[in-house]
């Protein structure tokens, strides 16, 4: 029982030094290259495939947050303007007001259409 422990003991002091590195890092960028580090580690130790396939998909991760940390990766959504509510019922309401001057009711709608916005008049 003494031997399994001594064995295990250097591994377990590795991994407990690991992680102190990782929560004293100061910035989380700091934070996020250790665990990336780590992962790497890992994946250049795994015996076993599966260990090997979840280290490479936890670096992947690792790599996605590390790359919108230092800003070379964004997550801004896409808003388009011409399918919201309010952008609807201001067409509708255009489209309405022009119902009395056919030819200047057809020229918008046609603009409209073109721009993407006009769903039919």
């Amino acid at each position: 029982m003494a031997r399994h422990k001594a064995g295990h003991l250097p591994a377990h002091l590795t991994r407990a030094a690991e992680a102190y590195q990782v929560a004293s890092a100061s910035s989380l960028l700091e934070q996020m290259q250790a665990l990336q580090a780590r992962t790497l580690a890992i994946l250049e130790g795994a015996g076993d495939p599966k260990t090997a396939l979840a280290a490479v998909a936890q670096a992947r991760g690792n790599l996605a947050l590390l790359a919108e940390l230092t800003g070379k990766l964004e997550h801004a959504p896409t808003i388009s303007v011409l399918v919201s509510a309010e952008w609807v019922t201001v067409r509708s309401a255009l489209l309405e007001a022009l119902l009395p001057f056919p030819e200047a009711r057809g020229a918008v709608s046609a603009r409209l259409t073109a721009l993407g916005g006009g769903r039919g008049t």
